[in-house]
């Protein structure tokens, strides 16, 4: 039995580690995906008004006007999106340095109570 809540207060926090990861990583790629959605929108926008203005010469296109509107939304979630994924990636860094700590800590202390020296890289 006592062998069997070691293993237990083991493999939980390697379990919340692992899955505090899965999710973190699932959110990064859904922010990518939109992030490059938005942008495949604003792209095509932007190439059908040059297109539209190339066409038609100097006359302005009736929906001149809603493309511009909708080429103004799409950067301003393209922004959101930017700072968004920046955020992401700085908090991404922050957990890589604070498991790095977290894991020689451990070390340390596997070494000092059982007298080991810690594998050097």
């Amino acid at each position: 039995m006592k062998e069997l809540f070691t293993g237990i207060l083991i493999a939980a926090p390697t379990t919340a580690v692992i899955l505090l990861f899965a999710l973190s990583g699932k959110n990064e790629v859904m922010t990518s995906q939109e992030r490059h959605h938005v942008d495949q929108q604003l792209a095509a926008e932007l190439f059908d008004g040059q297109f539209d203005a190339a066409w038609a010469g100097s006359k302005l296109s009736p929906d001149q006007e809603n493309r511009s509107r909708r080429i103004k939304k799409l950067e301003e979630r393209k922004n959101e999106f930017d700072e968004m994924f920046n955020q992401q990636f700085a908090k991404s860094q922050a957990d890589v340095l604070e498991l790095r700590a977290a894991i020689q800590n451990h070390e340390q202390k596997i070494s000092s109570e059982h007298d080991i020296q810690p594998y050097k890289r």
